[in-house]
């Protein structure tokens, strides 16, 4: 935002902003300065109902029945009485609701924002679109622009240029806390603190580095105050225990204590026999004291640390990172290194001797796992919350990272599954076969036959689907274009489909499945991760496009320590 200022200067600026604050807050001379620019809101009366029936004056035991509008006494001390009070009370809301896309009939303008003048609350809006509205909106914002000078001689900042100014600084803050990741909290207090600053400043040199200062301060003030937050709650975990501790170098170590001997008129005291770095011994006098003991489960004090976070509510699920917005943890979770996809290995916790692929992700938080030691599916599907990321498997398990067998199904076609011919089955399916030669149970070449056979009549049949029910035209190119490949269709066959081809061989028609599964998985990985990568490339791009991002986010770490 800044780059070209050092943070020295951002400091002194903040300091200023924070000492201006202090003192409105005080109710100085720069109070009195800051009330012409305040909108102060107007109190709500709020009826005090009596009951004439029961005498009923206690306004918790009335209540709004909020369809009809009608207040009703529930009686004293809630026993009951059902009288109306009030009728038709009036609805203080919006006249009318307003949808996206439809014109707003409502007749009033935005909520009044304490952050500016009266002026600008109270201004008179014209809607966009009607007949010389645009002539009409820059004659009202002339004459409201020039209205705290009428009549006044002195040469003073006018309210209508410091609320524009309000605006813009105000945008900029939203965009910046968007950008960085800011919580709310510290985006209004920035907000606060320029508003007070712009309201008792004539003029503001040095804009953006002040926006800047605001929101770096904005950012300190909430974590000193979340810390000393958290601090009194852990002081209030805490037992007091009386302990010995020499008043010198503060060792609590009682082996290292002595007493002297007793001297006449002198009694016996404690000195401490600690050795400095000097090699001398500390020699100080040991007194009472007290400490605090917190339990075992305390999370320190640490403002970022893995306890409750008021700043940062929200917590990836995958790697425990936290964020202050839902919106920036979702974004996390989309691209997080450790999200369990399809064709992630995983291992169910407490067993990571046993390894398994993700086939495919189900509904309800549950996935179906392929045994990476036996190449067979699981029977039952798995919650994703029992599992955990392997991210280095063990080399000697076929399919887990490590080497393959010679001639295995990685040695098949480089080209994607749906474009694989019946020749391109065939090679994979034999690639499958030698990989698997001497396991238990054996996949026999003579299925691989039967599968390509399968395949070339369905090919063939979707063929001629095509070409009759084509005709000419569009409809005719559509439904061509529906034809299926071998590839494709075998990706859409079942463990049932596979049996019935290989002539009822159930366990064999399993692993040819499961290596189906495998295959498509692997893929999956493949373009997950080259999209992840071009993720990457592009917002690596974008902080070089705005190198101010990064220095903004610079500033703040710098100055959260």
């Amino acid at each position: 935002m800044v780059p070209d200022k050092p943070m020295r200067e951002i400091d002194m600026h903040a300091m200023r902003v924070l000492e201006v604050d202090a003192s409105i807050q005080a109710g100085t001379a720069y109070a009195t300065a800051a009330e012409e620019f305040t909108f102060v809101l107007p109190e709500v009366a709020v009826p005090i109902h009596t009951c004439s029936v029961c005498g009923n004056k206690d306004q918790q035991f009335f209540v709004l029945d909020a369809k009809q509008g009608d207040t009703i006494c529930m009686g004293v001390g809630g026993a009951g009485c059902g009288a109306v009070v009030e009728d038709h009370k009036a609805h203080e809301g919006n006249m009318y609701r307003q949808f996206e896309g439809e014109v707003d009939r409502s007749h009033h303008g935005l909520p009044p924002d304490k952050l500016y003048s009266t002026a600008y609350n109270m201004r008179t809006q014209i809607s966009k679109g009607a007949l010389d509205s645009a002539r009409l909106a820059n004659l009202s914002s002339y004459v409201e622009m020039n209205l705290s000078q009428m009549g006044k001689d002195d040469k003073r900042t006018r309210v209508g240029y410091k609320d524009q100014m309000k605006k813009q600084a105000f945008d900029v803050i939203d965009h910046m806390a968007a950008n960085c990741d800011l919580h709310g909290t510290v985006t209004e207090r920035a907000k606060e603190l320029f508003a007070g600053w712009r309201n008792v400043k004539e003029h503001v040199h040095h804009k953006n580095a002040v926006i800047c200062a605001c929101i770096v301060a904005a950012y300190r003030t909430i974590a000193a105050d979340e810390y000393r937050a958290r601090e009194a709650r852990r002081r209030a975990r805490a037992t007091v225990r009386q302990v010995l501790k020499c008043v010198r170098c503060g060792n609590l170590d009682a082996a290292l204590f002595s007493a002297t001997a007793p001297q006449p008129g002198r009694p016996s005291q404690r000195v401490c026999q600690r050795i400095l770095s000097n090699g001398l011994p500390c020699g100080g006098l040991v007194a009472q004291t007290q400490v605090l003991e917190y339990p075992a489960d305390d999370g320190g004090g640490d403002l970022l640390g893995p306890s409750a976070d008021a700043l940062h509510p929200f917590a990836c699920r995958h790697c425990g990172a936290r964020f202050n917005a839902a919106r920036s943890r979702d974004v996390h979770e989309a691209d997080c290194s450790r999200k369990i996809a399809i064709g992630s290995k995983v291992a169910f916790k407490g067993q990571p001797n046993v390894m398994y692929m993700v086939l495919e992700m189900l509904p309800d938080g549950e996935v179906r796992l392929m045994n990476l030691k036996t190449s067979m599916e699981q029977g039952e599907p798995a919650p994703i919350d029992q599992l955990e990321l392997e991210d280095t498997p063990p080399a000697d398990l076929p399919g887990a990272g490590g080497p393959r067998k010679p001639g295995g199904p990685s040695a098949g076609p480089t080209a994607p599954m749906a474009e694989w011919g019946v020749s391109e089955a065939r090679q994979w399916l034999m690639g499958v076969l030698r990989a698997r030669k001497g396991d238990v149970p054996p996949v026999p070449a003579a299925h691989v036959e039967a599968i390509c056979a399968e395949l070339e009549r369905g090919t063939a049949a979707e063929a001629d689907v095509g070409d009759d029910g084509g005709g000419g035209g569009a409809a005719g190119r559509a439904k061509r274009k529906r034809v299926r490949t071998a590839g494709q269709l075998l990706q859409t066959w079942s463990v049932q489909k596979f049996t019935a081809v290989c002539g009822g061989d159930v366990a064999a028609a399993r692993v040819i499945h499961a290596e189906v599964g495998r295959k498509r998985a692997e893929r999956a990985a493949a373009e997950r991760s080259a999209m992840e990568t071009k993720h990457a490339r592009e917002r690596r791009a974008q902080q070089v496009r705005k190198s101010w991002v990064n220095a903004i986010a610079a500033e703040l770490q710098n100055g959260g320590r």
